[in-house]
């Protein structure tokens, strides 16, 4: 209650060998459609909300090292945009090298990134699911928001 995030965490594996962490924003924008077109039934465009999602898998035989995924969920589907190693322990290098743009790897390398974080479950349906989690979660907290503002001005 009273964060912009969510922290959903699930352990994955037949010995639970890995923990997926997933840290998502309340919705954090919205842009026209680029990819299809797709117009709302109106017939005027009509705009995608936008949450930033990142993505933490973490193993505790390598407790010093994960992989993070920086994604953008949009009511339809989940978009990676960008795959790094992320150390947990020791120095933190100012400038880490972040690799290449998702969309610049290679098809066959962004195909088994999408497949490793799809039998993770962060796919199309966890894009669908924090977008309507995420509508609750703003009437939530502009209601309790309201109330404060209630009791300070009764005050």
């Amino acid at each position: 209650p009273g964060e912009q995030w969510v922290r959903l965490r699930r352990a994955f594996g037949e010995q639970q060998e890995e923990e997926v962490r997933v840290d998502a924003s309340m919705v954090d924008g919205a842009v026209a459609p680029t990819r299809s077109g797709v117009a709302a039934e109106d017939g005027g465009p009509q705009d995608r909300m936008h949450i930033s999602v990142h993505v933490e898998v973490s193993k505790p035989a390598r407790p010093d090292f994960a992989l993070k995924f920086e994604c953008s969920a949009w009511p339809e589907e989940m978009d990676v945009e960008r795959v790094f190693p992320v150390r947990r322990s020791g120095p933190t290098p100012e400038q880490q090298y972040m690799g290449r743009q998702f969309r610049e790897l290679d098809e066959e390398m962004q195909t088994a990134v999408r497949d490793y974080l799809e039998q993770r479950g962060v796919n199309d349906e966890l894009a669908a699911f924090l977008h309507t989690y995420m509508e609750n979660k703003e009437q939530t907290e502009l209601v309790g928001w309201l109330k404060n503002i209630e009791c300070y001005l009764k005050k």
